[in-house]
């Protein structure tokens, strides 16, 4: 919990600190859609807690895996139709939002930046609620300390190579997401018994296609 507030809010403090708070507010209004529409999809994880360890208590072990596979496809279609069209449509919605003032486009490509990122954190719930439902929480640890790690090299390296702008931060930032999300899924569907290509075809590419 402490690592996930860290993280939530380091963008906020690296722009603050090393640029000003007008990026910081900007960095905000475009990842405000993306984690806005986040909640619908979000929701439906909260399903699987109970459900996975009802079945767990029961030994169904083959039915949990397949409502692990079949709930990861639903969330990621789910998350993807909202994700692109975010994607295609950041620029009008933030001029429908906040104008057509030549400062706010920038919020647009950070809005874009961080669709894929947001699209694959959201897909790590399901395998969360898994873990939890059959009582092993510490595998979430999996997740968060991936996360800490690559998104303290990336901010690091980002901004060293590329300089301390708002879009290296929001991209570097995307880009520890993306890797620890993605390390992370592979972990789970190892531990649960599903190949990792089984599991791209099925549930992550359905919901990238959009």
């Amino acid at each position: 919990g402490i690592i996930g507030v860290f993280l939530n809010t380091l963008d906020k403090l690296i722009t603050s600190t090393m640029l000003n708070m007008q990026a910081t507010a900007l960095l905000g209004l475009g990842a405000r859609f993306p984690s806005m529409a986040l909640s619908i999809p979000s929701s439906m994880s909260a399903v699987f807690l109970p459900a996975t360890a009802y079945m767990h208590s029961q030994q169904r072990h083959q039915e949990m895996t397949d409502m692990y596979l079949h709930g990861s496809r639903l969330i990621g279609l789910a998350t993807g139709f909202l994700m692109g069209f975010l994607a295609a449509f950041s620029a009008p919605l933030i001029v429908a939002w906040l104008g057509n003032q030549t400062e706010y486009q920038i919020a647009a490509i950070i809005m874009t930046i961080y669709t894929l990122p947001q699209h694959l954190h959201v897909l790590t719930g399901p395998g969360s609620a898994f873990f939890k439902g059959i009582d092993n929480p510490g595998n979430n640890l999996i997740y968060s300390f991936s996360r800490l790690g690559l998104t303290l090299v990336c901010v690091i390296i980002g901004l060293k190579v590329f300089g301390i702008t708002i879009i290296t931060i929001a991209t570097t930032l995307a880009v520890a997401t993306t890797i620890s999300a993605l390390i992370y899924l592979a972990s789970n569907n190892h531990r649960i018994g599903i190949s990792q290509w089984t599991f791209f075809t099925k549930a992550t590419l359905p919901g990238l296609i959009p």
